[in-house]
């Protein structure tokens, strides 16, 4: 990851390697700690903003992913929305494979 260069959060959040290798670099800076303070001191984006934003509903993602990129809180809750709709298309998947005896219409 470049310095200096914007990073989608949305990429960073697909693996959990490259999450870990971004916070790693972020919480290393002065800049990021003062923005952190400032961040979690909130106001915070409610989870419906939140939702909007990881399932790309969101109209403006600058300011909710500005917000996301300093606040631990809310990456807490972005993390836990993540892995909510992973289980989610999981189970939607393995349903799609299932086939449907024909009593259960």
């Amino acid at each position: 990851m470049m310095k200096g260069k914007k990073i989608d959060l949305k990429d960073v959040l697909k693996s959990d390697k490259g999450f870990l290798e971004w916070m790693r670099q972020k919480v290393q800076s002065e800049e990021y700690r003062a923005l952190k303070i400032k961040a979690e001191k909130g106001p915070h984006p409610t989870v419906e903003i939140l939702y909007d934003y990881i399932l790309d509903w969101a109209d403006s993602e600058d300011a909710v992913e500005d917000h996301i990129e300093h606040c631990g809180i809310c990456i807490e809750e972005v993390i836990r929305i993540v892995r909510v709709e992973r289980e989610l298309q999981d189970i939607l998947l393995e349903c799609a494979d299932t086939p449907l005896s024909s009593g259960s219409l």
